[in-house]
Parts: structure tokens; C-alpha cells; sequence
């Protein structure tokens, strides 16, 4: 999946329940399985700020959320 500006605007615009699915659709193309369970709503924040490039911004801020949704695995 191929994220443009136009698109990654329109998909942090969305609810946090869309955001994470969509999330999951792109980790599962990547052979990643994330539940179906979104994260708390600080991580779900924290997430759409490091998409959005106005938060911490690393891939491991990304990774950390994702790590606590996979139940730390």
C-alpha cells in the first residue's frame, strides 16, 4: 500500500477505529498480524501524530505502539 500526502491527510482525518484498520491492512500486506483490538486512545494519539510527522516522528515511536497492541510480543 502506497501512502501519498493526499491520502495519509485523508486517512489521519478518519476516526481512530478507521485509522487502525487501515493500519492493520498495511502491516498484514507486510506479513505483520496486529489485533483486531485498537490501542487506548494515548497510543491511537501518539500514533497519528508520528503519521502525521508532528509528534516524535521516529519508526521507533511507531514501533512502541505497535509493540503494546501486539500485547508486547
Amino acid at each position: 500500500m502506497q501512502f501519498d500526502a493526499t491520502m495519509m491527510k485523508r486517512l489521519l482525518s478518519e476516526s481512530d477505529t478507521a485509522l487502525w484498520q487501515a493500519v492493520r491492512s498495511a502491516a498484514e500486506e507486510n506479513g505483520i498480524r496486529l489485533p483486531p483490538g485498537q490501542p487506548s486512545a494515548a497510543d491511537m494519539a501518539r500514533l497519528r501524530a508520528i503519521l502525521a510527522g508532528k509528534g516524535a516522528g521516529d519508526v521507533a515511536g511507531a514501533m512502541e505502539v505497535l509493540r503494546r497492541a501486539r500485547g508486547g510480543q
